[in-house]
C-alpha cells in the first residue's frame, strides 16, 4: 500500500547488499526523520530499565489486505467476484433474494443495503478507487493494521433491513465483512498519525538514499521496548525495506545482548560502548477473509544491529548488521466512524 495507499510482498533485496555486506555497517546517528521523539514525547532511553521480553495482553487479529485488484471491500470474497464485472442489485432484486445469496454479497454492498441506500455510494468509492490492473500490493494493509491494533476482533452481526417495500430481510455481516468496513472508512478518513524513519522507494536498495537506510535501530528499539514492553501498547512497521509496503502489527519482542569490544568511529557523540542486539520481533501476518473470528496469525521475525550508549547506559542510536530490516515505524490516534460510516459503530 502506497504510504497512505500502503500495501502489502516481499521483494527480493538487492544484489548490491550481497557484493558489498561491509557497507551494512556505516554508522548514522538517528536524525529528525528518525527520533522516537516523534512518537513518544516522554521514554525510557537507559537500555537496563528495558525489559527483554515482554508481549501485548491482547493480540492483534489478522485479516486480508483487501488488494485493489480484486476492488478492495467491494470484492465479493466469498464468490471470488470483483465490482469490476458484477451488476449491482436493485430493492426489487434484494426482495427477491434468498437470504443465503443476500449474504454472498461484499462487505461494501451489505453496507449500502443496511443503510437503505441503493446508489451504493460505498461501492462506487471503491470502484473509482482501484482498478484490476493495480498492482498486487496495492490494498488496505495500513488501514487494516489501525484497525487490529486499535480494536477487538469483530464478530458476525445479523440484522433486520427493512426494504423500501416494506419487506424485511435477514442482512449477515460476517467477521471479514466488518474488517473490511472499518478498513475501508480508516482509508478515506485518515486518523492522526505519527511515523519513525522514512518510506524507501527504490525497488533495489540504493546506500546514496537515506531513507532506504530505513529507520535507525536505536530509535527502532527504544519505541517497541517502551510502547510494547513498558506500555503494552503496539506499533506498526512496513516489513518490507524496499519499494513495497507490507504494514504489520507489533505486539511482542524478546531480545538477547552480546557485548561489542570496539566502537565504530561513527558511532553517536558521546558513545563509550556499543552492544550488538538480536532482537525477535512478533507481529501478525494476513489471513483469507472468514466468516468467524481467526484471532492472531503472526510470525516472527528476527532483526540484528548494534546500539550506541554513552556513561549511563542511554540510547545515542545504531547500525543494522544484515540485510532484514523495517523501512519505518508509526502509530496512529483511534479512528472514530462517523458520518454516513457511523453504523459501523453498531457493528463492532
Amino acid at each position: 500500500m502506497k504510504l497512505f495507499i500502503m500495501l502489502c510482498l516481499l521483494i527480493f533485496t538487492s544484489s548490491l547488499l550481497a557484493k558489498d555486506n561491509t557497507r551494512l555497517t556505516i554508522k548514522r546517528a538517528w536524525d529528525s526523520k528518525n527520533d522516537p521523539d516523534i512518537i513518544m514525547l516522554r521514554y525510557e532511553n537507559r537500555l537496563h530499565f528495558l525489559p527483554s521480553i515482554s508481549k501485548t495482553p491482547t493480540p492483534p487479529w489478522s485479516d486480508t489486505y483487501w488488494p485493489n485488484k480484486n476492488g478492495g471491500i467491494a470484492f465479493r470474497w466469498q464468490t471470488n467476484s470483483t465490482p469490476f464485472n458484477y451488476k449491482l442489485k436493485t430493492a426489487q432484486e434484494i426482495a427477491k433474494m434468498p437470504d443465503e445469496e443476500l449474504n454472498l454479497l461484499s462487505p461494501a454492498e451489505k453496507y449500502d443495503i443496511a443503510m437503505g441506500n441503493y446508489d451504493y455510494p460505498t461501492v462506487q468509492i471503491e470502484r473509482d478507487r482501484t482498478t484490476r490492473h493495480d498492482e498486487d500490493w496495492f490494498g488496505l494493509c495500513h488501514a487494516v493494521a489501525i484497525s487490529s491494533s486499535q480494536f477487538l476482533e469483530p464478530t458476525t452481526k445479523k440484522l433486520n433491513v427493512t426494504l423500501p417495500s416494506g419487506e424485511i430481510k435477514k442482512l449477515t455481516f460476517y467477521s471479514s465483512d466488518i474488517k473490511a468496513l472499518m478498513a475501508g472508512y480508516i482509508n478515506q478518513s485518515f486518523p492522526k498519525s505519527w511515523m519513525a524513519g522514512q518510506r524507501c522507494n527504490e525497488k533495489e536498495f540504493n546506500e546514496l538514499i537515506d531513507e532506504c537506510w530505513d529507520v535507525n535501530p536505536g530509535s527502532f528499539f527504544i519505541l517497541v521496548t517502551n510502547l510494547v514492553g513498558l506500555m503494552k501498547e503496539t506499533l506498526i512497521m512496513d516489513v518490507d525495506r524496499n519499494e513495497e509496503v507490507w504494514n504489520s502489527v507489533i505486539w511482542g519482542y524478546n531480545y538477547k545482548l552480546t557485548k561489542k569490544n570496539s566502537i565504530s568511529p561513527k558511532a553517536a557523540k558521546g558513545t563509550i560502548k556499543e552492544v550488538i542486539v538480536e532482537m525477535n520481533i512478533n507481529h501478525a501476518i494476513g489471513a483469507a477473509p472468514q466468516r468467524t473470528t481467526v484471532g492472531n496469525i503472526s510470525k516472527t521475525t528476527t532483526y540484528t544491529f548494534t546500539l550506541e550508549l554513552d556513561n549511563k547506559e542511554r540510547i545515542l542510536g545504531g547500525e543494522w548488521l544484515t540485510k532484514n530490516r523495517p523501512d519505518f515505524i508509526w502509530t496512529t490516534s483511534v479512528p472514530n466512524f462517523t458520518g454516513y460510516y457511523q453504523f459501523i459503530n453498531q457493528l463492532l
